[in-house]
């Protein structure tokens, strides 16, 4: 019994050495990626945070702490990175904007997900022309899918007229600036 139990203990061990050991890998290129990307190509990194339970009023009755009253919102964070007039490959220059977005929506799908990525590149300010999209996220079923692939390999190049990448983080260790942004 004894046995057993340190034989599961040492595979969670060593998955969570092999998990960080691919973070700190991966963690340098997604973070050059962010601050200098290739000139006229855009970054977008997108996460959801657990749902958000909003308070219903300034005083909490047992109502509102259970179900029955309870308000939820869906929380999806977008980091966009785009470059400013007068960016060169040589001499980079870029705008960060943190977009958070709230909606009674509670799903945490593929379908949501590429909707919000959608609302998020809607926002890009287009100081350059356009000439790639990076898509940048973890290894979430709602951002790792068939149907997100074809979003991002087929939907977005046929929309935005440029190629898309997709950059997905790696499993159970991946914090990006979205996490930061929700305070992770």
């Amino acid at each position: 019994d004894l046995e057993f139990n340190l034989k599961k203990v040492q595979k969670l061990l060593n998955s969570y050495l092999f998990h960080r050991a691919a973070n700190f890998h991966q963690r340098p290129a997604l973070d050059a990626l962010v601050v200098a990307p290739p000139l006229g190509h855009c970054v977008l990194m997108v996460d959801f945070k657990e749902l958000l339970t909003l308070p219903i009023g300034n005083v909490q009755t047992s109502e509102m702490f259970y179900a029955t009253g309870r308000f939820e919102v869906c929380t999806f964070g977008g980091v966009l990175v785009e470059h400013l007039p007068g960016s060169t490959a040589a001499a980079p220059r870029v705008e960060t904007s943190h977009i958070l977005l709230f909606s009674s929506v509670l799903d945490h799908t593929a379908l949501r997900a590429n909707q919000l990525i959608d609302v998020c590149l809607g926002l890009r300010k287009g100081h350059l022309p356009l000439e790639g999209l990076h898509i940048v996220a973890d290894a979430g079923m709602h951002f790792r899918s068939y149907e997100s692939l074809y979003h991002h390999m087929v939907t977005l190049p046929a929309k935005h007229r440029v190629p898309c990448w997709c950059h997905w983080g790696v499993e159970k260790h991946f914090k990006s600036a979205c996490d930061r942004m929700f305070g992770w």
